[in-house]
C-alpha cells in the first residue's frame, strides 16, 4: 500500500466521521452538551422570551423601558 492510497483512505475516513457526528449528537445528546460561550450557569433550564436574557435566575429585558437615549429624533 503506497502513501496515496493511505491518504485517500484517511480522507474518506474523516468525511465519514464528520457525516456521523450529527447523528451521534442526535442519538446521545447527553454526551455532546451545547452551551453558549457566556452562559450564566445559574440560569440553566430557564428560557426567556425574545428581547430578554437570564441573570440571577430571572428574565431581564435587554433594554428596559425608559433607557432610550435622547437626542436627534
Amino acid at each position: 500500500m503506497n502513501i496515496k492510497t493511505v491518504t485517500w483512505y484517511a480522507i474518506i475516513g474523516l468525511l465519514v466521521a464528520v457525516a456521523l457526528l450529527p447523528m451521534l449528537k442526535a442519538a446521545a445528546p447527553q454526551y455532546f452538551p451545547s452551551m453558549a460561550g457566556f452562559a450564566d450557569m445559574s440560569c440553566q433550564g430557564i428560557t426567556c422570551g425574545e428581547g430578554q436574557f437570564c441573570q440571577d435566575k430571572k428574565c431581564m429585558n435587554v433594554m428596559p423601558p425608559g433607557t432610550v437615549p435622547e437626542g436627534n429624533e
